[in-house]
């Protein structure tokens, strides 16, 4: 009876550990995507950011033109240049914030994957999961922890056994 619960505890000591392995596969997967997501975003920031700085310049344009023409005032011109000011600032910032993104995903891809250019926005709005949805329950993280508890149910089981003493006639 002994033998027999340890081994079934050596079993599902097993089956943890190949829980286990799967929860920190899709860790990894989850961390990888969550890096690209997040360089995919400052991409888009800086790109967002580079739009708006080329529209601001149209308008330092206009209002040196309207302040030549004697409609425009000076402050106008200054308050047009203090635009493009500020988003030649956030853009450094989003830049930033960009190499940092590729960054860390370099961390999960390696350099070469990261530096490539990320392609289209997946759909997020497809990835509708509540909280309550019965896929969850094949999840690695919680069928690691079922697994755990299965041990821990084994190995009682065992502690059990362990107090009958063994008898052995010879």
């Amino acid at each position: 009876e002994k033998r027999t619960a340890r081994a079934e505890r050596y079993e599902i000591e097993a089956r943890k550990a190949l829980a286990e392995q799967q929860a920190a596969l899709a860790s990894i997967q989850r961390d990888t995507a969550v890096a690209w997501l997040d360089a995919w975003y400052a991409d888009a920031v800086v790109g967002a950011i580079a739009e708006q700085r080329s529209r601001a310049l149209q308008e330092v344009q206009a209002a040196e033109s309207e302040y030549r023409a004697g409609r425009g005032s000076r402050p106008d011109v200054l308050m047009a240049h203090a635009n493009v000011a500020m988003l030649d600032d956030r853009a450094a910032e989003a830049l930033r914030k960009a190499r940092n993104a590729r960054a860390i995903l370099a961390r999960w891809t390696g350099e070469d994957v990261a530096a490539r250019a990320l392609g289209a926005k997946p759909d997020i709005a497809a990835l509708n999961v509540s909280a309550h949805d019965e896929t969850l329950a094949g999840h690695p993280e919680i069928e690691a922890m079922s697994r755990a508890q299965e041990v821990a149910a084994a190995e009682a089981r065992l502690a059990r056994a362990n107090r009958e003493p063994d008898w052995s006639v010879e």
